[in-house]
C-alpha cells in the first residue's frame, strides 16, 4: 500500500548526497579534506546542518557559507573543520568570528585592516584571500590590475593568517565562455605572489569548473550545485550525479470540472473539456514558483500539466483520463532525475539553484 501524504515534503537522500561528494572528488583527484562543500543558503535548500553533518561523516572537513549566521549554524554540527564565510562580515563583528574560529573571506586592503584593527594583541583571524578575475563582484581586482602589492600586504599583517587564495569564475558553465581567460589571470597572479615569496592553498572551481577542467581543478574544489545532484550545464560531462531532494506534494482534493469552469487566480485557464483536477498542497509560499505555472509534474508515474496559477498555498493540475489518483497520493514536483528540475527551472526561466535555494522552511524535510 503506498503511503500517504498531507503536507508538502522533501525526501532528502544521504546516499546520494555521499556518492556524489565521493564522485566530485574523484571527478578533480582530489580527497574529502581537499573539498570546499558550499552549504550556504541552507545548503541549497536541503538544511545546512544536516548536510554538513552526513558530509562531515564521510571525511569533509570544509565548508563554505556566505554569512556569518550560517557559519555559527555549521560550527554547531563540525566542531573542528574550516568555515569559510564568502562575503564581507561587518568588521564590528571580529570577535564574533575569532570565537567561532572562522575564515573571512577579504576583498580588499581596506576591509583587511578594519578586521586586523580588531584583532585582539596576540591572535590571528583566519583569512582566505579573495581575488576578481572576470566576475566584476567581490575580490582584489587582477583583470586590468596588479593586486599583488596589496595581498602581500594583507599576508603580511601579524594579526590576519592567510589560508587560501581563491577566485570565482563567471562564465564555466557557457560553452565557449573565457573560463580559462580567468583561470590564465588568476595562475599569473599567484606566479607573482610566490615571486615575492606567498604561496597558499588555492581554489578557483566551482560545480561548473570542477567538470570542465577536471584534475586541473586542484588543489581544492568548491561544489556547490553538483553536490546536490545536478550538472549545471548541459555540454559539461558528469560523474553520474544523483539529485538528493525528491520534492513532493499531497493531493488534497480531487473534483469534476465541465467546460466553461475557470481554474485559479483572475481566471486565467478555462476548462474546454470534462477535465479531472486534483487540488496539490504545495504553493510559492513553499518555494514553488509562479513562474512554474504551466509546467508538468508527476502523479503516480504519469505527467500531469499544472493548470491555472500557483498560489501561496495550492497548485491545481491536470489529471490525464484513466490515470488513477486518490487524495493522499503524492505528486512529485522534481527529483526522480535530473530533468525533471532541469525542465522545470526552464520553463520557470530560471536556474535549478533559485528552485533549491527557494524551498521554505515550512515544506517537511526526511532524511533517508
Amino acid at each position: 500500500m503506498k503511503a500517504k501524504i498531507y503536507e508538502a515534503t522533501a525526501l532528502l537522500s544521504t546516499k546520494a548526497l555521499e556518492e556524489n561528494f565521493r564522485r566530485l572528488s574523484e571527478a578533480a583527484g582530489l580527497d574529502a579534506k581537499s573539498v570546499f562543500a558550499l552549504v550556504k543558503a541552507n545548503a541549497y535548500g536541503h538544511g545546512a546542518s544536516e548536510v554538513a553533518e552526513r558530509l562531515y561523516r564521510i571525511g569533509a572537513r570544509r565548508f563554505a557559507v556566505a554569512r556569518l549566521c550560517e557559519a555559527r549554524e555549521i560550527r554547531e554540527v563540525v566542531a573542528d573543520s574550516e568555515i569559510l564565510i564568502l562575503a564581507p562580515t561587518s568588521a564590528e563583528l571580529t570577535p564574533s568570528l575569532l570565537e567561532g574560529d572562522f575564515t573571512q573571506s577579504v576583498n580588499s586592503l581596506a576591509y583587511a585592516n578594519e578586521l586586523a584593527k580588531r584583532v585582539p594583541s596576540g591572535s590571528r583571524l583566519k583569512i582566505a584571500i579573495a581575488v576578481d578575475t572576470g566576475m566584476g563582484r567581490l575580490g582584489f581586482p587582477a583583470v586590468f590590475s596588479d593586486p599583488t602589492e596589496e595581498i602581500l600586504a594583507v599576508a603580511e599583517n601579524d594579526r590576519l593568517h592567510a589560508t587560501s587564495i581563491y577566485t570565482h569564475l563567471p562564465d564555466a558553465d557557457v560553452e565557449g565562455g573565457l573560463a580559462e581567460e580567468s583561470v590564465g589571470i588568476f595562475r599569473r597572479q599567484l606566479n607573482r605572489l610566490s615571486e615575492r615569496g606567498l604561496s597558499l592553498p588555492s581554489h578557483f572551481a566551482n560545480s561548473a569548473s570542477i567538470l570542465l577542467f577536471g584534475k586541473e581543478a586542484q588543489p581544492l574544489i568548491r561544489p556547490g550545485l553538483s553536490l546536490y545532484g545536478y550538472n549545471p550545464a548541459p555540454h559539461l560531462t558528469e560523474p553520474r550525479l544523483l539529485p538528493v531532494m525528491r520534492l513532493l506534494a499531497p493531493v488534497l482534493q480531487i473534483r469534476e470540472f465541465t467546460p466553461g469552469e475557470t481554474v485559479g487566480y483572475c481566471r486565467t485557464y478555462r476548462i474546454d473539456a470534462p477535465t479531472r483536477v486534483a487540488l496539490l498542497g504545495i504553493g510559492y509560499a513553499d518555494g514553488f514558483l509562479r513562474t512554474c505555472s504551466g509546467a508538468t509534474v508527476t502523479i503516480n508515474g504519469a505527467p500531469c500539466r499544472i493548470i491555472g496559477r500557483i498560489s501561496m498555498d495550492l497548485t491545481s493540475v491536470a489529471i490525464p483520463d484513466g490515470l488513477s489518483v486518490a487524495v493522499g497520493d503524492a505528486a512529485v514536483i522534481f527529483g526522480d532525475n535530473q530533468e525533471q528540475l532541469l525542465s522545470l527551472s526552464e520553463h520557470a526561466k530560471t536556474i535549478p539553484n533559485e528552485l533549491l535555494a527557494g524551498i521554505t522552511s515550512r515544506v517537511k524535510r526526511l532524511w533517508v
